[in-house]
């Protein structure tokens, strides 16, 4: 599986993934300051998971139904950056493939899928 971690997404997340073998993308390092509507664009094009604290990408993949290879929403706040590190590492451990075209919201406690 391949990611495209967003601008606002720690950079610890970024090397976790890179460290347990995901092959990551960061949006700062390939289009920085890119609209929502390119980000997810591009993901798609390169076959992408979009990780994100960003909720508007809820509103481009359900209200305007656009295309999308998966979007990992993290509602993380107040946990360091190492656990919140590991929890999206675990998520991607626990639910692999089925991450791949489904928007997931993941919480401290709870995950959710949705396509």
């Amino acid at each position: 599986m391949k990611f495209l971690i967003d601008e606002n997404i720690d950079r610890r997340i970024s090397e976790r993934l890179i460290a347990a073998g995901y092959k990551v993308r960061q949006v700062a390092n390939v289009a920085s300051g890119a609209s929502d509507d390119f980000i997810l664009q591009m993901s798609t094009l390169e076959g992408e998971i979009i990780v994100t604290d960003d909720k508007d990408f809820g509103e481009l993949v359900f209200r305007k139904s656009l295309s999308n290879c998966g979007v990992m929403l993290l509602r993380l706040h107040g946990l360091s950056g190492d656990a919140r590190a590991q929890i999206v590492l675990n998520v991607i451990v626990e639910y692999g493939t089925l991450l791949e075209k489904n928007f997931c919201v993941v919480t401290p406690d709870r995950v959710r899928l949705r396509n």
